[in-house]
């Protein structure tokens, strides 16, 4: 009976404790990251999956991988190339794409000593010709920054549901369920893993 795993621990054990990308490397050579639709490489894998390579250090062993975890990786090779660095990067390192759980900052005027809006002058010392008021400072986050990275965190999180389908169809081992993560965690009152804390 298939082991059923989230989707997201199991794209870990492929990239993490798999080592695919390394054996795929292998296997395919320097064709970068672009899958064969000719060579699919959980059939090259399921023949035997040992592979040796020409490195002194490689030459006392041989990689070992799942069949599975060749599944995940040509299911991953599959989604657009924005996704995929988001999925095997985070994947890889066991994290999750930093949503900026603090939110974005605001700005907020420059006041005097008095509570005024703070003044500019070509003579500050003399507080002579006067230019303008001071203009408002950022706190916190810039809220560009939090768009972008909640963005990416969108598109890491619809990836991961978008191969579970495909994942299910193929592989022999396992069952992807979820995933878990929230799509927006930043919505949740919560509050869930940060891109700074392991998964495990």
């Amino acid at each position: 009976m298939p082991k059923a795993m989230d989707v997201e621990d199991l794209v870990i054990w492929a990239f993490r404790d798999q080592k695919i990308e390394a054996v795929a490397a292998r296997l395919a050579g320097p064709i970068g990251r672009q899958p064969s639709p000719e060579s699919n490489l959980a059939q090259i894998l399921a023949l035997g999956c040992r592979v040796d390579t020409s490195s002194a250090g490689a030459m006392h062993m041989a990689v070992q991988c799942h069949e599975d975890a060749a599944v995940i990786y040509d299911a991953v090779m599959a989604l657009p190339a924005e996704a995929w660095e988001l999925v095997i990067r985070h994947g890889r390192n066991a994290t999750r794409p930093d949503w900026y759980e603090d939110g974005p900052g605001r700005w907020v005027e420059q006041l005097d000593a008095k509570g005024n809006q703070k003044k500019q002058y070509i003579d500050p010392t003399n507080r002579k010709g006067f230019i303008g008021y001071a203009r408002p400072l950022l706190e916190g986050n810039d809220p560009r920054v939090v768009d972008e990275a909640r963005q990416a965190y969108r598109v890491w999180h619809c990836a991961l549901a978008d191969m579970v389908v495909l994942l299910n169809a193929e592989m022999v081992s396992h069952e992807a369920t979820g995933p878990v993560a929230s799509a927006m965690p930043w919505e949740d009152a919560d509050g869930l893993l940060t891109t700074t804390e392991k998964l495990t």
